[in-house]
C-alpha cells in the first residue's frame, strides 16, 4: 500500500484510537470509514489501521486511523506505534462507566513519546437505552487531570456525532500544527533581528 507517495506528507496524520476491549472502537472507525454498522465485530488483535480521506480549507488530508487492540495481552506491543502520532481518540463505554476509570494507562500509553499530543475523550454506544450511574463529575475531574481537550458522546450503531469526534480531533491538531508554524516563524524573524 504506497497511499504516502501521491500526498504531501504534512496532509498525513497519524491518528490512534484506544480504549479497553469491547467499548467499541472498530465498531466506531466502520462506522466512520465506511458508513457501516457491524454488530460482530470481531476483536482487533494487535492493531487495525483503517485510512480516511478530509478536504478541509481547500486541502486533502490523510488520517491514518491506528485501532489499538483494548486486550490487556497486546498492551506490550503499542509503544512502538505510538510515535509520529498528531492526536488521539480515547474511547471509554457509556454503558458500562467502569471502563473510565480505566483511562489512565491508556493516557500513558498516548504520551508515551509526546507528553502534550491531543487528546479527545469519546463516550460510546450513546445508542442504548440502559440506565447507567455515569458520573458527570467523574468525566470532568479525568479531562482535567489529563488535559483532555474535549468530550463527545456518539454511537457507531446509529452513526450520532460518529464522525464529529474525529472531525474535533482533526480541527485541533491543525489549529496546533498552525500555532506551532506561527511560533517557528516568530522565532525565525527573532533571530534575524
Amino acid at each position: 500500500m504506497n497511499i504516502h507517495m501521491k500526498h504531501c506528507n504534512k496532509n498525513v496524520m497519524k491518528i490512534l484510537i484506544v480504549g479497553n476491549g469491547g467499548v467499541g472502537k472498530s465498531s466506531l472507525l466502520h462506522r466512520i470509514v465506511k458508513n457501516k454498522f457491524c454488530a460482530d465485530m470481531d476483536i482487533t488483535i494487535g492493531i487495525d489501521f483503517l485510512v480516511y480521506e478530509a478536504d478541509y480549507n481547500g486541502q486533502h488530508y490523510l488520517l491514518q486511523l491506528w485501532d489499538f487492540s483494548g486486550q490487556e495481552r497486546f498492551r506490550f506491543i503499542l509503544d512502538s506505534y505510538v510515535a509520529g502520532s498528531s492526536g488521539v481518540m480515547l474511547l471509554f463505554d457509556l454503558t458500562r462507566p467502569e471502563t473510565i476509570d480505566e483511562i489512565d494507562e491508556w493516557v500513558q500509553i498516548a504520551r508515551k513519546t509526546d507528553r502534550n499530543i491531543p487528546i479527545l475523550l469519546v463516550g460510546t454506544k450513546n445508542d442504548r437505552h440502559v440506565e447507567t450511574n455515569l458520573n458527570e463529575d467523574l468525566i470532568e475531574y479525568k479531562m482535567k487531570e489529563f488535559a483532555l481537550f474535549d468530550f463527545v458522546k456518539t454511537s457507531a450503531k446509529t452513526g450520532n456525532k460518529a464522525e464529529d469526534g474525529l472531525m474535533l480531533l482533526f480541527k485541533k491538531i491543525l489549529a496546533l500544527r498552525n500555532a506551532n508554524s506561527e511560533d517557528g516563524e516568530n522565532l525565525q524573524v527573532l533571530m534575524q533581528m
